[in-house]
C-alpha cells in the first residue's frame, strides 16, 4: 500500500503478478548505469525475500527497489518528477501569497 512505510518482499511468478494484463520489461537505466552480474542481481534478490524492508513513495518505492538490485543504486525517475512538480507548486503558492495574489480571510458564505 502507498500509505504504509513498510513493504515484504515476495517472489512471484510474473504471470501470476500480471494475470491477463499486458507488460513489458523496461531496463531503462542500463545505459546511465551498468547493470551487475546476473549472478550478483539474483543472489541480492534472493537475500531480501521474506524480508520486511522501507517503503516511501517518494524516496524510496518499488522503482527504488528494483534499480538498487540491478544496478546497485536506487533510482526513481517517477519520484523525481512527483518531488520536483510538489517542490514547484510550493514555491508558486509561497510567491503568490508573498505578492498578496491570495487575498487573507476573503471566503465566500453561502446561507
Amino acid at each position: 500500500s502507498v500509505f504504509s512505510s513498510k513493504a515484504l518482499v515476495k517472489m512471484q511468478l510474473l504471470k501470476d503478478v500480471v494475470g491477463n494484463d499486458t507488460y513489458r520489461i523496461n531496463n531503462k537505466y542500463d545505459e546511465t548505469y551498468p547493470p551487475l552480474p546476473v549472478e550478483e542481481i539474483i543472489k541480492r534478490s534472493e537475500f531480501v525475500i521474506g524480508q520486511e524492508v522501507a517503503y516511501n513513495l517518494l524516496v524510496n518505492n518499488c522503482e527504488h527497489f528494483v534499480t538498487l538490485l540491478r544496478y546497485g543504486e536506487g533510482v526513481s525517475e517517477q519520484a523525481n518528477r512527483a518531488i520536483s512538480t510538489v517542490e514547484f507548486v510550493t514555491a508558486a503558492v509561497g510567491v503568490f501569497s508573498f505578492l498578496g495574489l491570495f487575498p487573507k480571510g476573503q471566503r465566500a458564505k453561502y446561507y
